[in-house]
């Protein structure tokens, strides 16, 4: 069983994303998004090999630190491309909850906010695109689909105020004992 840190990479292979395993180490290709990096091995060149099968022209690495950093230079002696750190990705397990005062009121999503939330996560998603370098993808299908079926099962939440919506967040089942949140928007 893999530890909670490699929870996020499920959600990418449910959303298409090519899983490949090499012995130490293991990432998943989503285009695109580029690739998210799981475990790495001390040489990752196994790794970038598979990788270059099915994501060739990946843009973006996900990952964390020393490893991510280790795979983006091998990456960039097979591929040739030069790379730079735009920013970092890691999970964090919540010891502590302080919940911060909000303004507003809570109520769960209903088909009627299909629209508005899939609007905030293209934005966000065309934002975070961006801001790693990333081509944007045409995910308004997709998006609308996801909003549904949060809605569906009861684990899209609004904030309103003023009787309007002004954030949303989503809550997934528990896999493996960890709560997953997700998508945030503010």
């Amino acid at each position: 069983m893999r530890s909670p840190e490699h929870l996020a990479l499920l959600e990418e292979l449910d959303q298409g994303g090519t899983l490949v395993e090499v012995p130490g180490g293991f990432a998943v290709a989503r285009e695109p998004r580029g690739i998210r990096l799981g475990d790495v091995p001390d040489q990752p060149g196994a790794l970038v090999a598979q990788l270059l099968k099915v994501a060739p022209d990946a843009t973006g690495i996900e990952g964390e630190g020393e490893p991510a950093a280790r795979f983006a230079k091998a990456w960039s002696v097979a591929t040739g491309k030069q790379f730079h750190e735009v920013g970092g990705v890691r999970l964090y397990r919540l010891t502590e909850l302080a919940p911060p005062p909000a303004v507003g009121t809570p109520r769960l999503a209903e088909a009627a906010d299909v629209q508005v939330c899939a609007d905030w996560l293209d934005e966000m998603s065309r934002t975070e695109d961006a801001r790693r370098g990333w081509v944007p993808g045409d995910r308004a299908a997709d998006l609308g689909a996801t909003v549904r079926s949060l809605i569906a099962a009861n684990r899209l939440w609004l904030l309103e105020a003023d009787g309007h919506p002004v954030t949303l967040g989503a809550h997934r089942p528990p896999l493996h004992g960890v709560v997953r949140l997700g998508p945030i928007y503010t």
